[in-house]
This record gives structure tokens, C-alpha cells and sequence, in this order.
């Protein structure tokens, strides 16, 4: 029963969304995909997931929060280029890109983060 609820919420709003037995594949703007499985009769389970080719997580397909870990580390990494640099390089131009690239990697990390946990407080409401 719910599953029908849930593609009928779907279509209605019109998600672009793939079913396969008891799961659903919900596809979300750059490359964020929901999957909701409904094979247990008692529990939904609930994931997110990056595509690749997208800013945060580049050529690798993974969750958002596998995503704030790469690019953790990832930024880690420029930081200690970065302060390995600074003296060779025009500091102010290096300080505004690596500052310029630390914000917009923010920017799409808590857009995807809002996004996604949206839409699974929408699923949930939906199906109670």
C-alpha cells in the first residue's frame, strides 16, 4: 500500500523516478538520487546518492556523507598545498581562489544536504 501512495505522490508532483520490485529510484536535480527500499514489511529504509560528474564528489558516485568526508580530506590537502605555496606564489590571488573554492564547495555540500533531507521528511510524512 504504501508503495502505491508514494508513486502516486510522486507522479502527481512529477519526479522523474524508476521502480524495481519493492524499491524506488528517485532522481533529484544534479545527479542526487533517493532510493527508497520497501522489500521489509516493517521498516523503509531511506539513502541518498551523489551520481558522478558533479562538483562534489567528481568522477566517484557515493552518499552526500561519504561526499563531506572526501571533500574533508580533499581540503585538507589544498590547505597544506596552499601554506606550502604561499611563499612562492602571489599569496592574494592563491588566498581568494582557495577561499572562492572552500564556499562554493560549501554552497552545493548543504544544497544537496537540504535537498535530500527534504525530500526523505516528505516520504516519511507521506507514508505515517
Amino acid at each position: 500500500m504504501s508503495k502505491q501512495i508514494i508513486t502516486e505522490y510522486l507522479n502527481k508532483f512529477d519526479y522523474a523516478f524508476e521502480e524495481k520490485e519493492e524499491k524506488i529510484n528517485v532522481k533529484l536535480d544534479f545527479n542526487l538520487e533517493i532510493n527508497i527500499d520497501l522489500t521489509s514489511a516493517d521498516k523503509i529504509k531511506i539513502s541518498d546518492r551523489l551520481g558522478s560528474l558533479n562538483f562534489l564528489s567528481w568522477p566517484f558516485s557515493m552518499t552526500i556523507k561519504g561526499t563531506m568526508l572526501y571533500n574533508f580530506i580533499s581540503s585538507f590537502i589544498v590547505f597544506v598545498l596552499f601554506l606550502a605555496l604561499r611563499n612562492s606564489i602571489n599569496t592574494y590571488a592563491l588566498t581568494l581562489f582557495v577561499i572562492f573554492a572552500a564556499f562554493w564547495n560549501l554552497y552545493w555540500l548543504l544544497y544537496y544536504l537540504i535537498k535530500s533531507e527534504n525530500f526523505k521528511k516528505e516520504i516519511k510524512t507521506l507514508i505515517k
